[in-house]
């Protein structure tokens, strides 16, 4: 099958001299405006131009123009807009293109959406852990996660650098409470613990280091750092997920 291409030309309408407002010596004539087409598979794709045919109105033979008439006819176009089909082919091969946009902005809106929402439940969750710290009761349940750091050392021995390890979640329960501090005992460790730290079975902690990791990971006094040949195996980072109440 041949791939067809090419122009053609589509009469709009036919003028008589009172439709364009002209003197009485055009009286004789007609005029009619034409579209010319860019097309493909003869689907016009783009209007290329607007142009004009002159006949006379009695014999319907193509008639000569001067400059005033050319000039009157020539403003007259310029004010007429090439009719929405002549785009038809352009929004068939666009189509794809606009719906794929569209999908795209619905999809990337729905995430938006999403995740206003998550970060509004997140700011909540993490109001209700800070208030629990602030005023805490007797067997409150500390849901914290925690991320082992494992420290690169240079040649030199130095630490540069910590990678990301184990990543595990706990369990502490309150035993008991000041104004400043909670004292928390480890109830729930995950069956198969593999972080180089030793977690601590009762721990005291100020109230605003708990406050510090309710909303980020950061380091607090929940273990003892395991050395080996006087060198840390790892460290640890904490963060509260959620503190139930019952």
């Amino acid at each position: 099958m041949r791939f067809r291409i090419g122009a053609y030309s589509v009469r709009l309408k036919t003028y008589n001299s009172n439709d364009l407002s002209l003197p009485e010596k055009y009286n004789h004539l007609k005029f009619q405006l034409y579209q010319k087409v860019f097309y493909i598979l003869f689907i016009p794709v783009l209007p290329i131009e607007l142009f004009w045919k002159i006949k006379d109105a009695n014999t319907n033979k193509e008639a000569s123009s001067d400059a005033e008439l050319r000039t009157k006819l020539n403003l007259f176009s310029l004010n007429k807009k090439s009719p929405f089909w002549t785009y038809s082919g352009l929004m068939i091969l666009l189509a794809p293109f606009i719906f794929l946009a569209g999908y795209l902005i619905l999809n990337f809106g729905e995430k938006q959406i999403k995740n206003i929402e998550k970060s509004i439940e997140n700011d909540k969750v993490n109001f209700r852990v800070v208030e629990n710290i602030k005023a805490p009761i007797l067997n409150d349940v500390y849901h914290i996660k925690l991320i082992e750091m494992i420290p690169q050392t240079d040649v030199n021995g130095k630490v540069k650098s910590f990678k990301k390890g184990e990543r595990e979640t706990l369990k502490y329960k309150v035993l008991s409470f000041s104004e400043d501090s909670l004292s928390l005992v480890l109830i729930e460790t995950p069956k198969f613990f593999f972080a180089d730290i030793l977690l601590k079975d009762t721990v005291k902690v100020l109230k605003n280091k708990l406050i510090d990791i309710s909303d980020s990971y950061k380091t607090i006094d929940l273990y003892t750092p395991i050395k080996d040949k006087n060198i840390i195996k790892a460290e640890a980072v904490f963060n509260i997920d959620n503190i139930i109440r019952e």
